[in-house]
């Protein structure tokens, strides 16, 4: 495994494993047409505009094997006064789920944040229903503190929580 700095020819392919992670994770989460019609594009424009200017608040790391990518993560400097930096996104390829690969990616995202600031905490939010990245994320440290209704990307409301590390 090989892990690297995300640059902007790795634009489709991030959102092609961003979109699969979200078909297979969030099914009964968001809306079904969404999920079935439209999340490739959603994802494509996102990491378009992500990914084609430099972003010195932003992280985006990918995991990839001679096959191709297996998996990313995407944090954000300074988004929240109080949890401080934003894990945004970690998905790795279905396949290969259970390898370390989430974990070592976010390492990677942790040890970026303690360079870049020190005193700064990092949360993110999961769906509460999506057990197995809550087990993953308690694992690696993350408390609960918090939740809040989504209603994003045409879904039905869905309780998410925030996950911290202080």
């Amino acid at each position: 495994m090989h892990y690297r700095l995300a640059t902007s020819a790795d634009i489709t392919a991030i959102a092609q494993l961003h979109a699969l992670s979200w078909q297979q994770a969030y099914r009964g989460m968001l809306d079904d047409d969404f999920l079935d019609n439209h999340v490739q594009e959603n994802r494509q424009v996102a990491w378009q505009a992500r990914l084609s200017v430099e972003n010195p608040a932003q992280f985006v790391m990918v995991a990839a094997d001679a096959v191709g990518l297996t998996g990313f993560v995407c944090l954000f400097l300074d988004v929240d006064p109080d949890y401080g930096a934003l894990l945004d996104n970690l998905h790795v390829a279905p396949h290969r789920h259970g390898q370390g690969i989430g974990k070592t990616l976010m390492q990677h995202a942790m040890a970026w944040l303690a360079e870049q600031a020190p005193q700064s905490a990092m949360h993110l939010w999961v769906f509460a229903n999506n057990e197995g990245a809550i087990r993953l994320y308690q694992r690696l440290g993350g408390v609960i503190e918090g939740e809040k209704i989504e209603t994003n990307f045409g879904t039905q409301p869905v309780r998410a929580l925030r996950i911290v590390w202080r």
